[in-house]
């Protein structure tokens, strides 16, 4: 049987993260903790979405592997936002 590339890499993709859906949830948690670090020490030029969002993309490019940008950049966002109105 043969499949296009396209479609074996999304079905690769799909069961990569069945595999990796336990880690998931701490990965969501090591997100959000490390969100909430420019809040904790008051480190305001880190706090907005830009500067989250590089740090993110710098310190755990291995996310993208499993998440797509839309997605981290709507998690990102929607997290900064829950934890700057805790936050204040």
């Amino acid at each position: 049987m043969f499949l296009p590339q396209e479609i074996w890499y999304k079905i690769k993709k799909y069961e990569s993260y069945i595999g990796l859906s336990k880690n998931i949830d701490e990965m969501i948690q090591i997100l959000n903790h490390n969100l909430a670090m420019p809040y904790y020490f008051s480190d305001h030029k880190n706090k907005s979405f830009e500067s989250q969002f590089k740090f993110i993309l710098r310190e755990y490019p291995h996310f993208w592997k499993i998440f797509s940008d839309k997605y981290m950049q709507k998690t990102i966002y929607d997290s900064n936002e829950k934890i700057r109105t805790d936050y204040n």
